[in-house]
């Protein structure tokens, strides 16, 4: 996991943000302030952590041989490498003029920050898999965030596919790998979270008009079934 028009909502989004369509009534109102918080809240850049955060403390199972006394220093390398690290590289992108928003209101913007920040995390799953190679299911997750991320940059050359969906609904699909495999029933609740979450990014971003129904539902669809599926080719082939 266009035109160029500028909307009201404040200049908060980073990578995966997607244009408007300036040929349509914006909404206005308390909804369309709810729908631009969820937006936010549930933005690509937050997702990984998310998904680390939860297997880390749910689940020792997924997580072994991650030590409790290593969950926090591990979850802090991994903010830092997939959140800190990628929107830092988008801020001097945008300070040197090679990315005219970070909203990326067009998708004319998308393909070379998606595809630097999709390097960098081909990167990062490399390291692990050369310096931490015992953590397995860290690097499926990172193979998995990676191989999203490299499809939706081609995706984006061509056509406005949402990047909100799409990572929620990989999100999603991690757990629900993971809850099968492992029969860790916990996982349960924050899988059904998801769930609805995923709902929610979904119709904010219709709300919002910045994306049309088949946008998003491909977007949902495409997260769920590639890092469902990395999970299953890494543990069970």
């Amino acid at each position: 996991m266009g035109g160029s028009e500028e909307r009201n909502s404040p200049e908060v989004a980073f990578a995966g943000e997607d244009e408007s369509r300036p040929e349509e009534t914006q909404p206005s109102g308390s909804l369309n302030r709810l729908a631009e918080i969820v937006s936010v809240l549930l933005h690509p850049v937050f997702i990984p952590a998310i998904i680390f955060g939860i297997i880390f403390y749910l689940s020792p199972g997924v997580s072994a041989p991650l030590t409790e006394e290593a969950r926090l220093p591990m979850l802090g390398l991994l903010v830092f490498s997939t959140f800190f690290i990628p929107v830092s590289w988008l801020v001097v992108l945008r300070y040197l003029g090679g990315l005219p928003s970070l909203k990326m209101m067009d998708r004319k913007d998308r393909p070379v920050p998606f595809l630097s920040i999709s390097v960098f995390y081909a990167f990062i799953t490399y390291t692990f898999i050369s310096k931490y190679p015992v953590y397995t299911n860290i690097i499926i997750v990172l193979t998995g965030i990676t191989l999203v991320l490299f499809t939706i940059t081609l995706i984006s050359l061509y056509w406005k596919i949402s990047a909100h969906s799409t990572a929620i609904s990989g999100a999603a699909g991690f757990l629900a790998a993971f809850t099968l495999l492992y029969q860790d029933m916990v996982l349960l609740y924050p899988l059904a979270a998801l769930i609805v979450l995923t709902g929610a990014s979904m119709s904010a971003r219709l709300y919002l008009q910045v994306h049309k129904p088949l946008e998003v539902w491909v977007g949902a669809l495409l997260g769920f079934f590639v890092c469902f599926s990395v999970v299953f080719l890494f543990l069970l082939v």
